[in-house]
């Protein structure tokens, strides 16, 4: 999922990312499952793991600033994860660059830990995949943060994936 020479993204480069409109797919998957949503927590309930103030560094007019910060509060919303599994999540970008752990070594253990948790890790593998792909700019967002491999953040896209595969939200 992510290129052995990993480079941290710039803020700037997470704002451009994120600030982009929504495809039309996911505005479409947003709009049909708006009653569910409710259930999940509420985009106000991801700020204390987006805060208003997350992208204020960046090299960006406030408005896209802003709709970065408005995006990813909704992209978290959009995988089922609740606050706490998503700031543990983004969380992992800076253990995954201290670890200095290879491409290979990260998906080699990836795969025993979904193998412990998962009757069928490479489906759960899979799902995780479809879930991320749901929207573009958050795979993208994934990626450069370095959590494309990281066995702890597949773990947690993968039980917020079988999740929504059982609730038949994702297909």
């Amino acid at each position: 999922m992510m290129s052995e020479e990993f480079t941290p993204p710039s803020e700037t480069e997470q704002a451009a990312i994120l600030s982009e409109s929504a495809p039309g797919t996911v505005q479409s998957w947003r709009d049909e499952h708006t009653p569910e949503r409710r259930v999940y927590p509420t985009l106000a309930e991801f700020g204390t793991v987006v805060p208003d103030n997350m992208f204020d560094g960046a090299d960006l007019p406030t408005e896209k600033r802003q709709a970065a910060v408005k995006e990813l509060r909704g992209m978290l919303a959009d995988t089922g994860l609740s606050p706490v599994e998503a700031g543990h999540l983004l969380s992992r970008s800076a253990i995954v660059r201290e670890g200095g752990k290879t491409d290979d070594q990260q998906r080699r253990e990836a795969r025993a830990v979904l193998a412990k948790v998962f009757n069928d890790p490479d489906a759960a593998l899979a799902d995780a995949r479809k879930l991320i792909a749901r929207d573009p700019r958050f795979a993208k967002f994934i990626a450069r943060r370095g959590l494309g491999n990281d066995a702890e953040a597949i773990l947690t896209i993968a039980r917020a994936a079988r999740s929504q595969r059982a609730a038949g939200k994702l297909k």
